[in-house]
């Protein structure tokens, strides 16, 4: 099956071959006619025809056979939330990980439904030009994008992921392999698979610090700058932001 950004390319080079034949032949525009009787009307009319299907072999089969281009996406790539989202659809035909990917947008969802509520529970607590409310939600920002830089890791790890190559050594259709190399070449594959559950587990281990920062930012009433380092949530969020420095340090 084609990947939807080769159907895409298909669907607009074909539409736009036809658009011009509509626009060439049709009576009430261009009116080119073969049959026309006139020598100049008649020639234009077979160079049209000529050249649109040229277009259209030459375009679909290029579209068809150019081989496809593996990208992976760095932090400027994936801006909006619906683009982690489409990045992610574009790799929903590798079964394998069709659940993982359905899970992932849905702690997208999630993530930012827990991040709006936050924001109007703090907005309720506090004006926006209190330290507090500042300090809140620097804490919040942070945790977001790391977030969200687990999510791009798994994208690219989607993206790496040879689906053909894996489906063929697991049902032994890939022929010339050892033994010795099936399982080695398994192993690979599973360690991807590994990456990518682990990359969820963390995020959703975000998710229910952020429930528990909810919870905590529901029950308060006034609050100093200094207290709000000791709430347990704050800690806990703390200590994941410190943790994550570390490692990519």
């Amino acid at each position: 099956m084609l990947p939807k950004k080769r159907i895409a390319e298909l669907a607009g080079l074909n539409g736009g071959i036809a658009a011009a034949n509509i626009i060439a032949f049709s009576k009430g525009l261009l009116g080119l006619s073969l049959f026309s009787g006139n020598i100049v009307t008649t020639a234009l009319s077979l160079t049209t025809l000529g050249m649109s299907t040229l277009a259209f072999f030459y375009g679909n089969y290029k579209i068809i056979t150019s081989p496809e281009k593996i990208a992976v996406y760095k932090e400027e790539n994936l801006i909006e939330e619906q683009d982690y989202v489409q990045a992610l659809k574009d790799n929903q035909g590798k079964k394998i990980f069709s659940e993982d990917i359905e899970l992932v947008i849905s702690q997208i969802g999630r993530l930012k439904q827990k991040n709006q509520m936050l924001q109007t529970l703090l907005e309720q607590e506090f004006s926006s030009a209190e330290m507090s409310y500042a300090r809140f939600m620097q804490i919040i920002s942070s945790v977001v994008d790391l977030f969200y830089s687990d999510v791009r890791s798994i994208i690219n790890r989607l993206i790496i992921f040879d689906y053909s190559e894996y489906t063929n050594v697991k049902s032994g259709k890939l022929r010339g392999l050892t033994q010795e190399q099936t399982q080695a070449k398994l192993k690979i594959f599973d360690e991807h698979v590994d990456y990518i559950h682990n990359k969820i587990d963390k995020n959703e281990n975000i998710l229910l610090k952020l429930d528990s920062l909810l919870l905590e930012v529901s029950k308060l009433d006034d609050v100093t700058e200094s207290e709000i380092e000791k709430l347990e949530a704050i800690k806990n969020l703390n200590d994941l932001i410190e943790q994550t420095k570390l490692y990519k340090d």
